[in-house]
């Protein structure tokens, strides 16, 4: 979780995997590392005490819509009872507005599209997205009871640096390194809408400095899913551009050098509602056209060293990001 004081940004990060990064980034003027668990209420009670905070960004969460289904309780305590802790803090503490990151699968069994915050999205797959859909209601609640703006974003896919080992541009990226097979199903056809860090990391930024409003125009009668009398927001954060599963082994193994072994299989039944359709955000939220265009080749080739550290012929194309210093 990240917030903005007036001098000060707070980090505050749960069962965080070891990295050098994170230890460059606390020698960094204005910045301020805690580590605690969001469920500990004290821990984030003492938190919101020191820092007394202006706006808040929550990030935290236990993520992933596969993991969900075999350890379900790790859910509720994280995204439940953590959530649950990160609005109490802001009521206490007179946070000026909450940015807290949603998901596209709370549209679980949805099959219009393009995906749009103004349908109904009450037939969650995974409890992983009815974390998240509840994450949004509870922050409703805290909007209307006691006027705490609040905005939730639903993301798309992100991929970039420090991504988690078990998405599928790792595991993609393992398996075409050891010359082992990549199980492609429905023929590769399945869509999705990859969006990059740094345009979610613009979205961020630019929703955060606009606090939630209400909506004058919302009815009880005809209720917009998306908006509330209450200061309380939605957006779709993705590309709005879908790419098919092949296109995206086709950049990966450019980025690579090397040619991917695929075990194409028919498509194999929903598992949770996690793949098998085109997935792609509404347009109520979009970067600028720049932010997408021909970037998928060379924004892998970024990731390839971190991902895979001493492969031969690729190197690291900008500067934003020292491959070299952020191995795990």
């Amino acid at each position: 979780m990240r917030w903005w004081g007036s001098t000060t940004t707070t980090i505050i990060t749960i069962r965080l995997r070891k990295r050098p990064g994170w230890r460059r980034q606390a020698e960094q003027p204005g910045y301020t590392h805690y580590r605690i668990d969001l469920a500990d209420k004290a821990a984030v009670e003492r938190v919101f005490a020191e820092q007394r905070p202006q706006r808040v960004v929550n990030l935290a969460a236990q993520a992933g819509v596969r993991h969900s289904i075999d350890h379900p309780l790790a859910f509720i305590d994280s995204n439940i009872v953590g959530f649950a802790q990160v609005l109490e803090g802001c009521r206490q503490h007179g946070v000026e507005h909450l940015v807290y990151a949603s998901s596209s699968s709370v549209y679980g069994a949805n099959t219009a599209m393009p995906y749009s915050i103004h349908h109904n999205v009450d037939h969650p797959l995974s409890l992983y997205a009815a974390s998240k859909k509840a994450n949004e209601l509870m922050a409703h609640t805290y909007s209307h009871l006691f006027g705490l703006p609040t905005t939730g974003l639903r993301f798309f896919t992100v991929y970039g640096p420090w991504d988690r080992p078990d998405m599928a541009l790792a595991r993609f990226a393992r398996a075409i390194m050891a010359d082992e097979p990549i199980k492609v199903y429905n023929h590769g056809k399945h869509r999705r809408d990859f969006t990059y860090i740094d345009d979610i990391i613009e979205g961020v930024v630019r929703v955060l400095d606009k606090p939630a409003a209400p909506n004058p125009d919302w009815s009880g009668d005809d209720p917009d899913p998306g908006s509330s009398s209450a200061p309380w927001r939605l957006y779709n954060i993705g590309n709005n551009r879908l790419v098919e599963l092949l296109d995206y082994i086709a950049h990966l193994e450019r980025a690579l050098g090397k040619t991917a072994k695929r075990d194409s299989t028919p498509a194999a039944r929903r598992r949770a509602g996690h793949l098998g359709r085109g997935q792609r955000p509404g347009p109520r939220f979009r970067l600028p056209p720049h932010h997408h265009g021909g970037r998928g080749n060379r924004q892998l080739r970024r990731l390839v060293p971190r991902l895979l550290p001493g492969v031969s012929g690729v190197k690291p194309q900008s500067p934003k990001f020292n491959f070299a210093t952020l191995q795990a």
